[in-house]
């Protein structure tokens, strides 16, 4: 009889604990994760995008910068990608040039080209277009869109640039981990913070363009003034 009680009592303590589990458990946080797969079906269609990421400039002695900003076209199969380089001596531009790649996934043709006051300086610009096989939203922002579902640790809510954002924690593991901010609205990354080892990068990205007609086929030429190589 006193068996029978303690179990009695056991299950009734486990299904105490279990409810107060539930209670307790955040409503807001349990929303936010409803949200996710909504918000991101939103990337997961897009076949035609247009994106910039936030120029990333690096200040050496002598008042030299060096100033990137990165584009990137996205059409069905086809992707093209450049950075524009440009030059400074204490805050006055010297030069500026542009290295771009366009890749066709579907016949995997392959190009790679300069445009810049400095011709000889095509070569010194490797190609990493072997690396790059495979689809050609892996090779944009969308990738970390599809990982969300895929690999989500934590996710929470915050403003980035008067818009609302979940901040999706992916890639988790010893090193560190990956916090992708989504736009509610596009559903799109436009905020992308690594921080590993105890080191920490971060990429930002604007001036999206999306959906149907966001690329047309002008945007994908290569201008008449480039060096193939």
């Amino acid at each position: 009889m006193n068996k029978i009680i303690f179990y009695l009592v056991a299950i009734c303590s486990l299904l105490f604990i279990t409810a107060c589990s539930v209670i307790m458990f955040p409503v807001g946080d349990s929303a936010i994760v409803n949200e996710i797969p909504a918000i991101i079906s939103q990337s997961s269609k897009i076949k035609e995008l247009y994106y910039e990421e936030e120029p990333d400039a690096t200040v050496y002695s002598g008042g030299v910068k060096i100033e990137s900003l990165s584009k990137v076209w996205l059409k069905d199969s086809v992707l093209k990608t450049e950075d524009e380089i440009s030059f400074y001596k204490d805050d006055e531009l010297l030069y500026a040039e542009t290295v771009g790649q366009l890749y066709d996934y579907d016949t995997l043709d392959h190009r790679s080209y300069y445009i810049g006051p400095y011709p000889e300086q095509a070569n010194l610009h490797t190609s990493n277009f072997y690396e790059n096989i495979g689809l050609p939203r892996d090779q944009t922002i969308l990738w970390y869109s599809d990982r969300v579902i895929l690999d989500l640790n934590t996710v929470k809510e915050d403003i980035h640039n008067e818009e609302e954002c979940l901040i999706a924690e992916i890639l988790k593991n010893n090193s560190g981990s990956t916090e992708v901010w989504i736009s509610k609205v596009s559903g799109l990354p436009v905020k992308i913070v690594n921080n590993y080892n105890g080191n920490t990068s971060v990429r930002e990205y604007h001036d999206f363009k999306i959906g149907e007609g966001a690329v047309p086929d002008s945007d994908l030429l290569i201008s008449p003034d480039a060096i193939i190589f």
